[in-house]
């Protein structure tokens, strides 16, 4: 199975990159030294497919990156997979 995360709307004007990272925090996923945490660049969809292959709480952050390449704007969701 899998999670399909995606920027619905977003204020900040455009020329931005999007930058995805995602969290696994359940204990499944640290028992089998699967605890991510890597940030990966958006593909230009402002998507990003996850998988739910380890059960507990994970996250999915979303960061607004400008021009400057700087952080101005981000959001967290949390997951619990069971």
């Amino acid at each position: 199975e899998s999670l399909l995360f995606k920027i619905i709307t977003c204020s900040v004007p455009e020329q931005y990159t999007v930058m995805w990272k995602v969290k696994n925090t359940g204990r499944e996923a640290a028992r089998l030294g699967k605890q991510r945490g890597e940030i990966h660049r958006d593909d230009g969809t402002r998507e990003r497919i996850e998988s739910t292959l380890y059960t507990g709480t994970h996250y999915v952050e979303c960061y607004i990156i400008d021009s400057r390449n700087i952080c101005i704007a981000w959001d967290r969701i949390k997951v619990r997979i069971i």
